[in-house]
């Protein structure tokens, strides 16, 4: 079975949903006439509906940090990205850890 390649959906095809939907139209419909499927189409207007917008969730520190880190010279830890966005009242994002069984499992693997 071959893989499936993932295209991102772009702002603008998140705003055109997001306006199709607020138009009332279904999820078929705003899915067919995107190009999306409709899947892809229900996820972006759950979150538009929870959150109220259609952005993305936010990056962890670790992403963050990587950012800073090719966009300058200067080089942030993750931890300190973190205690910089809770000191401005910002939430700071922690990956999910890996269970121990899936680290030896991969481990083992090599």
């Amino acid at each position: 079975m071959a893989a499936c390649e993932r295209r991102s959906v772009s702002c603008d095809e998140k705003q055109k949903i997001v306006c199709l939907h607020q138009k009332g139209k279904t999820n078929s419909v705003i899915a067919t006439t995107v190009g999306r499927s409709r899947s892809v189409v229900q996820r972006i207007v759950a979150r538009f509906k929870s959150s109220g917008s259609s952005d993305a969730k936010p990056k962890t520190g670790a992403e963050i940090s990587r950012e800073l880190s090719s966009a300058s010279d200067v080089n942030v830890s993750c931890k300190t990205v973190s205690r910089r966005l809770s000191g401005s009242g910002l939430l700071a994002w922690a990956s999910a850890k890996k269970s121990l069984d899936r680290r030896r499992v991969v481990a083992d693997s090599f």
